[in-house]
């Protein structure tokens, strides 16, 4: 199942993140310095990451601990005057030890398999990965002692890349506490000196045995609530007879709003539902991440839920603290049938 997505097009331009990015109940996403900066892929809409100074991670201590395999295809392309040879992707245990890692040497742009960070080289690639070019690349990762495998694509393509473990299995595992799949990281370099940096976009994470699962390049398109529909039961703060979804909508935030607007209810089961823009209809759309922030200010225990409405779909039900935090639910594509709509 598709289990994250990240466009980055809802971070504020600039320098300046330096600790968590994105609190969600099952996923910590951290990272050291980067720069939010438009993108130049799809006509230059939205925004990517600029990994000038270290990584950017998905953390799950808690959705992951049963899995030992993802899957996983993002966007990046590196500085035409890049110079040193680049860890780009990590996978990682519960104890965020690397476990694989996939490194473009700065010399030969071909791509090396290690087991762990720095040690064994497990298999090379015959085709290289060039500077100011953007690639697609899809990774799949199964962290096992006897029957680890990793296989990864470019543009589409198997021919010529990374493919290790599929006849047969070997060995993925570099320490300990394998078996939990903790973590992925993707690095830019340790330092800002010269051109030592690459630029990310477009991230989506599976999480379990997807192998035969290609997406195939992909956008990730944010969207904001624009308007209320006929379904509005929360009242605003401040009550400016505007729409609900105005306080909700944090377009260009430059960090969360928190108590300056929101909607807020005291009633159980009630519900708002907003109006998004729409997308052109030939779009292949492969899930929805609805992403949330809010917090209670009553000590007894309180719930939210997130719901799409086509379809009735409905997220897991959170459980409210007196802090902020960003909830997050993906809903993957269902068909419409004959009795519900689509997207």
């Amino acid at each position: 199942a598709i289990v994250y997505i990240e466009g980055f097009d809802h971070y504020p331009t600039g320098d300046g993140v330096t600790t968590k990015v994105h609190e969600v109940e099952d996923y910590e996403v951290g990272s050291e310095s980067f720069t939010i900066e438009p993108a130049d892929r799809f006509g230059n809409q939205g925004k990517m990451m600029n990994l000038h100074n270290g990584w950017f991670q998905i953390t799950n201590q808690e959705h992951w601990v049963t899995y030992d395999r993802c899957h996983v295809g993002f966007a990046i392309k590196w500085h035409p005057d890049w110079y040193v040879t680049n860890r780009f992707v990590c996978f990682m245990n519960g104890a965020n030890t690397h476990q694989l890692t996939l490194e473009r040497n700065v010399t030969t742009g071909l791509v090396l398999l290690r087991r762990g960070w720095d040690s064994t080289i497990l298999q090379t690639s015959t085709e290289a990965l060039n500077t100011d070019t953007w690639y697609w690349i899809e990774v799949y990762a199964y962290i096992n002692a006897s029957n680890g495998a990793c296989e990864m694509r470019v543009d589409g393509t198997s021919t010529g890349w990374i493919d290790y473990g599929s006849g047969g299995g070997g060995n993925t595992v570099a320490s300990s506490n394998a078996v939990q799949l903790g973590g992925i990281r993707w690095r830019g370099d340790d330092n800002r000196v010269g051109y030592r940096y690459c630029w990310i976009d477009d991230l989506v994470v599976q999480d379990d045995n997807l192998s035969n699962t290609w997406l195939g390049d992909s956008r990730v398109t944010t969207l904001f609530p624009r308007t209320d529909t006929a379904t509005i039961n929360f009242s605003t703060y401040p009550n400016t007879g505007d729409d609900n979804a105005k306080f909700v909508n944090q377009e260009g935030f430059q960090g969360p709003s928190e108590d300056d607007y929101y909607v807020h209810t005291t009633t159980a089961g009630d519900e708002d539902l907003y109006n998004f823009d729409t997308i052109d209809n030939a779009d292949t759309i492969h899930a929805v991440s609805l992403s949330y922030r809010a917090r209670k200010t009553n000590t007894a225990p309180r719930t939210i839920q997130s719901t799409v409405s086509a379809n009735s779909q409905t997220g897991a039900t959170k459980a409210l603290t007196l802090d902020y935090l960003t909830y997050n639910d993906v809903f993957e594509y269902q068909k419409p049938t004959a009795t519900t709509v689509d997207w």
